[in-house]
Parts: C-alpha cells; sequence; structure tokens
C-alpha cells in the first residue's frame, strides 16, 4: 500500500480530512508545556498496560527521527504518525478513566 493509499483509506471524507489537518495543526503550535507528555515514549515502569493496549506506539521524538533520516516520502506520511500518535493518547485515556471509574463504583 503506498502512502496515498493509505492516507485515503485512514481519511474518508472531507469531515475527517478537516479534523485530521486541524488535529495536526494544533499538534505542530502546540507549546513545549502541552507538547511535553507527546516528547518521549510513556514509561513501560510507570505505564506497563500502555504497550498491551496500544500496538503502534508513536511520540515527538520518533517522528524527529524520522525526519532527520528522511523517511517520510510525503507530508501524509508524517502526518499520519502524528495522528497515530493523538489517537493512542485518546485511546489509552480512554481506557483509563473507564478503568478508574470500575474501580469508584465497585469499592
Amino acid at each position: 500500500m503506498t502512502s496515498e493509499e493509505s492516507t485515503t483509506a485512514a481519511i474518508d471524507s472531507p469531515y475527517e480530512h478537516r479534523q485530521s489537518c486541524s488535529t495536526t495543526q494544533t499538534v505542530m503550535t502546540a507549546t513545549q508545556e502541552e507538547a511535553e507528555p507527546f516528547r518521549l515514549p510513556p514509561s513501560r515502569q510507570i505505564y506497563p498496560d500502555y504497550y498491551e493496549v496500544i500496538k503502534m506506539p508513536m511520540d515527538l521524538k520518533m517522528i524527529a527521527m524520522k525526519i532527520q533520516d528522511n523517511e517520510y516520502e510525503t507530508i501524509d506520511d508524517m502526518q499520519n504518525d502524528l495522528l497515530t500518535m493523538v489517537y493512542n493518547a485518546k485511546t489509552f485515556r480512554v481506557l483509563t478513566l473507564a478503568y478508574v471509574y470500575c474501580i469508584y463504583i465497585y469499592q
């Protein structure tokens, strides 16, 4: 699958395209403080469940290394990694909140 095909498969509608552009713009213009949680991969000691839940970890350091190594053929390839990073954070946060809520209910 080419990078163009993977982008097309990931973004099916004009609304999804606008959302992905908005997400990418937010990530690219984040302050250092806002970007801090995304700078490095989550600690395996602090978040061991993260690596069981998230199958394609992505962080800003990994993206920066790919840029330096010229691994991105298109800007869409980089955007896909940025979107993966945001998706991972949202997914893990939702699962963590659900877990905490279940503990609270059953206490």
